[in-house]
């Protein structure tokens, strides 16, 4: 029990750091998109990680199935900001501004189609289409269905 108290403080740190790091970054020049970007890479990673500990490890019914499925929606959102980041990065260098992955990244269609893909899998995540979580004899489980393949097509897909 000590050792998950001293685990869960020490992710919470390291969570909270991040997110400040991405803040700072923010606060320095608010202008850049990739600052932004990097802002939201760097908090949903704090997030994530803390609600990955959490939900993977706390077996309590109804907080444990609210928390994986917040990690399983983070996941495709801290995916989306990754390839939006890298491609806002790799478009500021010289001679890099016409590769396909920059060219892709600043399609606006890419955007909005990522945008409505994610929050359309988020509500099927929690409205139990895609996973259900359970907790047997102490232990966390997780059940699938069909819709969990579109869902790992598009994390694959990021990445």
């Amino acid at each position: 029990m000590i050792m998950f108290i001293l685990l869960a403080i020490l992710l919470g740190v390291c969570g909270l750091t991040v997110s400040l790091v991405g803040l700072f970054v923010l606060l320095r020049d608010p202008e850049k998109a990739g600052n932004r970007w990097f802002f939201a890479l760097a908090a949903a990673m704090g997030l994530w990680s803390i609600v990955n500990f959490f939900g993977s490890n706390v077996t309590v019914h109804g907080l444990t199935e609210a928390l994986v499925q917040l990690d399983f929606s983070l996941a495709l959102f801290l995916c989306w900001f990754v390839i939006k980041f890298v491609g806002t990065l790799l478009s500021s260098r010289a001679g890099i501004g016409h590769s396909l992955l920059v060219r892709f990244v600043r399609w606006r269609r890419f955007n909005l189609f990522s945008l409505l893909a994610n929050s359309a899998l988020t509500i099927a995540i929690f409205t139990g289409s895609v996973l259900s979580v359970g907790i047997d004899e102490g232990a966390l489980k997780i059940s699938t269905t069909n819709l969990f393949y579109s869902y790992m097509f598009f994390i694959i897909g990021y990445l």
